[in-house]
């Protein structure tokens, strides 16, 4: 069942002018019918968890394996994400 504006805005924690903004630029799955945006929860659901970022912890995890794998070779980029 389409949900309305309100009740996406609810679900992302975002404000109404992001949900609009996101829609036109066609990065938020959505429907438009007339003037209005209909969405549906479970799109929404998983397209916030697709778009999730990876904790600090996460990558300084990543980052131990693979210097783990690859040697202790030193990058200016990643020393500053593991101090």
């Amino acid at each position: 069942m389409p949900i309305g504006i309100d009740e996406a805005c609810r679900i992302i924690q975002e404000a109404k002018s992001t949900i609009y903004s996101l829609a036109r630029k066609g990065l938020i799955p959505c429907y438009k019918k007339g003037e209005k945006l209909f969405f549906f929860e479970d799109e929404l659901i998983n397209w916030i968890q697709k778009g999730k970022k990876k904790g600090l912890d996460q990558i300084r995890e990543e980052m131990s394996n693979s210097i783990y794998r690859y040697g202790n070779k030193k990058c200016h980029r990643h020393h500053r994400i593991l101090s």
